[in-house]
């Protein structure tokens, strides 16, 4: 759980790599996925998707991206929630695949906290005791940002193999320090806000999605 680019698919896609080498699953990549993968188009087939895409998926680790998509409630007229039939479908067969093949398939649910904690994981009981490791990814510091964005740009900058690749260490020497630290200030200038929303609404957008807003930026620099 965690905001736009705290590094959620990027920790997936370590821990696949890691569980595949460790001989865990046959395949060390990662299947991303999303609610298109298990819902059908008419009510009643869904269940059959579900199990057929999970089955298709097995000894790998799957990725389901905000995955409070797959859990859609509907309003009943007396205000109470009801998670819609198509979602109740899709959630009863994955607990139910995922207790059928323990060992035989790793699931990792991603998606900004308050969505997971009161849209995805309160769909089914069952949930709860499939999921009971939850990582909660805070936002990166600006100085940590700053510090992507020159892996980044060294990354960038390097000429292609077998070509000696340039370091962060001597992409920080392009940059006077003055020059860094008011990157630094522009990135914390754009986390400021009020009760009536971001101080500075562009550069609240342009860092919106952290990690993969200086990655963007390095490329265009």
């Amino acid at each position: 759980m965690g905001n736009a680019g705290a590094g959620k698919t990027r920790l997936a896609t370590a821990i696949a790599s890691v569980l595949g080498k460790l001989g865990l699953f046959v395949y060390d990549q990662l299947a991303v996925c999303g609610r298109s993968d298990f819902v059908a188009e008419y009510e009643g087939q869904t269940a059959i998707k579900t199990r057929g895409f999970l089955t298709s998926q097995l000894e790998k680790v799957i990725f389901l991206d905000e995955a409070y998509s797959l859990t859609q409630w509907d309003q009943s007229a007396g205000g109470t929630r009801k998670l819609s039939a198509y979602s109740g479908e899709a959630i009863s067969e994955m607990v139910a695949f995922l207790s059928q093949r323990v060992g035989g398939v790793s699931l990792i649910a991603a998606g900004y906290e308050r969505e997971m904690l009161s849209d995805f994981l309160p769909a089914n009981d069952g949930l709860y005791r499939r999921f009971p490791i939850r990582v909660y990814l805070r936002d990166y510091l600006a100085e940590q940002l700053v510090s992507i964005f020159m892996s980044s740009l060294a990354i960038a900058l390097s000429p292609p193999s077998p070509g000696r690749p340039i370091t962060s260490a001597t992409v920080e020497t392009y940059f006077t320090t003055a020059a860094l630290a008011f990157l630094t200030d522009i990135i914390q200038g754009a986390r400021q806000s009020t009760t009536d929303g971001p101080v500075y609404p562009l550069l609240d957008e342009m860092f919106a999605a952290q990690a993969g807003s200086v990655v963007t930026l390095a490329n265009l620099t």
